[in-house]
């Protein structure tokens, strides 16, 4: 189950930074963002079954009535029939741009897990960017920190637009 396997990787991912702060050994932190990656393939690979093709038990066009719920929007006919493929579609970019050190990864990561994190399941992206952080490279870290400072106003600006949005078109908290 889902919450199983979220569970088994912080514990993995535990285990490792325990390890990590006993003895520094920067391979484990690469371990940990391929575990991350290989979750998205098993992912993907357990999907291939019928109930998750199969429209009418599809849990991705179950979190696409959620979102449509949730946030007010409609989606076409056409991309709730494509759903469950694009969902396999993105967990295997996922995984692919994790095992590439892709910094493409953070788009997708977003696209994938924001709608989850406002209807399904919340704690799912914070867990998997718990690995993914794991191949952020210290000078990404330290360009990320400058950026960060230079620009705070705006990334406070993002942060309230945001969560203003999310206000507005969920319709309270």
């Amino acid at each position: 189950r889902d919450v199983l396997t979220q569970s088994m990787l912080l514990l993995i991912f535990g285990m490792i930074g325990f390890v990590v702060s006993i003895r520094w050994r920067p391979r484990l932190f690469r371990g940990m963002a391929h575990i991350t990656g290989v979750t998205y393939l098993a992912a993907a690979i357990h999907k291939l079954n019928t109930n998750f093709l199969d429209l009418e038990l599809s849990c991705a066009v179950h979190a696409l009535n959620q979102v449509e719920v949730h946030w007010g929007v409609i989606f076409p006919d056409a991309f709730r029939g494509l759903s469950p493929h694009v969902a396999l579609g993105i967990e295997l970019a996922l995984w692919v741009s994790l095992s590439f050190r892709s910094r493409w990864y953070w788009l997708l990561a977003v696209a994938f897990h924001l709608p989850l994190l406002v209807t399904l399941a919340p704690a799912f992206g914070a867990v998997m960017f718990c690995g993914a952080a794991c191949m952020i490279e210290p000078r990404d870290l330290v360009r990320m920190k400058r950026l960060m400072a230079k620009r705070y106003r705006l990334f406070l600006a993002i942060g309230f637009l945001s969560v203003g949005l999310e206000y507005f078109l969920a319709g309270g908290w």
